[in-house]
């Protein structure tokens, strides 16, 4: 099971970005934080996020686990959770997303870790901002 509360609004918002870019994701759900991998289908571009549990309030899991998840499906649940707690209970062919007054269920498959290593990319120029105005900047940048 993985519990999330608080700042539910920054994971919301990662997922519209993605969505925006990829039908399905493969999400880790691990001690280090929430890992997100997307790669759009014709290969021409890739996503990778790490969300530290730090972002949270509160973030618990009990054992790492991948899934690969539609993406649409997914925001359309977290939006319509209302608490700011947030439950993820894996549920045989399911994930079962609850707060304290709503239970949705969607289907997954078990996803493959990414075991490649981290790109290290040389850049020549460097961008800095506050990590609390990264996920409003990104999505004001994006255009489609």
């Amino acid at each position: 099971m993985l519990e999330i509360e608080q700042n539910k609004k920054q994971l919301i918002e990662s997922l519209n970005v993605i969505g925006n870019l990829v039908k399905e994701v493969d999400i880790t759900f691990n001690k280090e934080g929430i890992y997100i991998r997307a790669i759009h289908p014709s290969n021409h571009s890739m996503i990778i996020l790490n969300i530290l549990p730090s972002l949270f309030e509160k973030y618990g899991v009990e054992s790492e686990r991948t899934y690969t998840l539609d993406c649409e499906n997914l925001q359309k649940i977290i939006n319509n959770l209302s608490e700011k707690t947030l439950k993820i209970v894996p549920e045989n062919d399911v994930l079962i997303f609850k707060d304290n007054k709503h239970k949705f269920k969607l289907n997954y498959f078990i996803g493959n870790k990414d075991t490649r290593t981290n790109l290290n990319f040389n850049h020549k120029s460097r961008i800095s901002i506050k990590s609390c105005e990264f996920f409003n900047t990104v999505s004001k940048c994006i255009v489609f």
